[in-house]
């Protein structure tokens, strides 16, 4: 006979009979398996014996366990106990509630668990019956199972200057909470500041082996990368920003893709083209301008035509117009165009050397005109063109 069993007269002399009931538990929710879990529970220890519990009784010990199931077994997990005295009679049908700290430990596995109050689980009080003890919580407590999360940590992309190869590494971190087995892609790629340059694939290490525990690293180096060749744009300085990317090659299945990016490094390059110097998309202008009917005069000692209006671009924006024009046809006229500073814009003040013919029977017409400007492809490569709608000129800034 077990030693926890009482034999059935001192059950019928102290029959108290103890029970459990779970009023309340507070555990946080949505919680990943892989850290400890902490809260607590409040547990209501009726008497429905006919007999008190004697003042002299052992501790009342009340235990908390988390279930798989509702079926008492090994898969039970302890969370947490109290014991306490019963400083006078537990008569019958009368109750105590005792708060209860709780922890679910860090080993404990994802899933769906019903939270198991156990009175006198040790069989220290006598009862008439030792096997109603347990009181269950009314909704169950889910713990969502660990994930796989491989990260980049790190990454370096050793390339100095345009032309020139170079080496790459990479950290990857087991950021989850379950060992990591499996094979992984790295692959490095350049991005351009300019948006009409291709993005370039510079170096890749495939089937990279990886067998990390939760927080391990695994450093992979001397990644080969191909030369950056100087780009064919206009712009200035081409920035290519370098970044390391790893992709599943086998498993594992990663829970978080977006951090397996990460930048290594970026080189700027002068490029191959004559630099656009367009000082009117420059300012934040838009290249198509509005010149309104302007007012003529003539110079009288040189014979300059000179014609002055308002202009606006097709963004709304409004300045002046001023437009010189030599008395000999074919010959260099000068354009000047005014924007002050406005929303959108900084301030304008250019004048340009205009080639081919004059604007004067365009411009300086009753009906004004409409005009595109824009960079040519010229041997002057601060060149620009202007176009309307009956002839192109030639502007040179000045």
């Amino acid at each position: 006979m077990s030693q926890f069993v009482q034999p059935l007269e001192s059950r019928q002399l102290l029959a108290a009979d103890l029970i459990s009931a779970i009023t309340s538990y507070s555990l946080p929710a949505n919680v990943t398996a892989g850290s400890a879990i902490h809260g607590s529970a409040t547990v209501l220890i009726t008497n429905k014996g006919p007999s008190a519990v004697a003042k002299n009784a052992a501790k009342i010990e009340v235990n908390m366990v988390l279930r798989p199931g509702l079926t008492a077994g090994a898969a039970s997990t302890a969370i947490g106990s109290k014991n306490f005295i019963a400083v006078a009679s537990l008569a019958k049908g009368k109750s105590i509630s005792v708060t209860i700290p709780l922890t679910i430990p860090a080993s404990s596995k994802g899933g769906t668990f019903s939270l198991v109050a156990i009175a006198d689980a040790t069989n220290k009080i006598p009862e008439a019956n030792e096997n109603n003890n347990q009181g269950i919580a009314k909704t169950k407590y889910t713990i969502k199972a660990p994930l796989a999360t491989l990260k980049v940590s790190a990454a370096t992309a050793n390339i100095k200057k345009a032309g020139v190869t170079g080496t790459g590494s990479v950290t990857l971190l087991n950021a989850g909470g379950i060992a990591l087995t499996g094979k992984v892609n790295i692959l490095f790629s350049a991005i351009p500041s300019d948006s009409t340059l291709p993005t370039l694939q510079i170096g890749s290490k495939n089937g990279v082996a990886v067998n990390l525990q939760r927080q391990q690293t695994l450093k992979v180096t001397g990644i080969a990368l191909s030369a950056i060749a100087a780009p064919a744009t206009t712009s200035a300085v081409v920035t290519y920003t370098i970044r390391a990317t790893i992709v599943p090659h086998t498993t594992p299945t990663d829970a978080n893709a977006a951090d397996n990016i990460l930048t290594a490094g970026a080189i700027s390059i002068q490029g191959t083209l004559p630099v656009d110097t367009d000082p009117i998309t420059a300012h934040g202008l838009n290249p198509q301008l509005a010149f309104a009917v302007g007012t003529t005069t003539t110079d009288p000692l040189f014979g300059y035509n000179t014609t002055v209006g308002t202009l606006t671009d097709a963004a709304g924006h409004t300045g002046t117009y001023s437009f010189q024009t030599p008395p000999i046809f074919g010959s260099i006229g000068r354009l000047t165009i005014t924007f002050p500073a406005q929303t959108g814009i900084t301030a304008l003040n250019q004048s340009f050397n205009v080639t081919g013919t004059t604007l004067t029977s365009t411009i300086a017409n009753p009906s004004g005109g409409t005009f595109t400007f824009s960079t040519v492809a010229a041997s002057n490569a601060d060149q620009l063109g202007i176009s309307g709608s009956d002839t192109t000129f030639y502007l040179t800034p000045v």
